[in-house]
């Protein structure tokens, strides 16, 4: 099954972040191992790498999950495999040591990843 990739566009102006996207059209069995951001071959989704980005931002700046839930529901965007957001996915998703980099076997750290972090490890 194929997918066909959409554009997003990230704006920083003095109203906050706003995210431009149109929803890919994906086959829910094309994504149901792959972390948001990724392609089941590593490769950073460059638009989706970049919500990720402005999600742990939110975060970091003592923003709340439930806020992010919110921020992205009401710029359209969907978690992997189309479905919303929820305070449960967000949190799990930000806190995936995949996200940095790092390789896990049953929730632990074992190794860094061959593939390019989405986040800073200090993140």
């Amino acid at each position: 099954m194929g997918r066909a990739y959409s554009s997003c566009s990230i704006i920083v102006g003095p109203a906050g972040v706003t995210v431009n996207t149109v929803q890919p059209d994906i086959h829910a069995t094309d994504r149901m191992t792959q972390l948001y951001g990724y392609t089941r071959d590593s490769v950073i989704i460059d638009h989706e790498a970049a919500v990720a980005r402005v999600m742990a931002a939110k975060i970091r700046e003592g923003g709340s999950i439930l806020g992010v839930c919110r921020w992205l529901q009401e710029q359209g965007v969907r978690a992997t495999r189309g479905s919303v957001w929820t305070p449960q996915n967000v949190k799990r998703y930000l806190t995936n040591p995949r996200l940095a980099g790092y390789s896990t076997l049953n929730g632990e750290i074992v190794a860094e990843g061959s593939w390019e972090p989405i986040l800073d490890r200090d993140t």
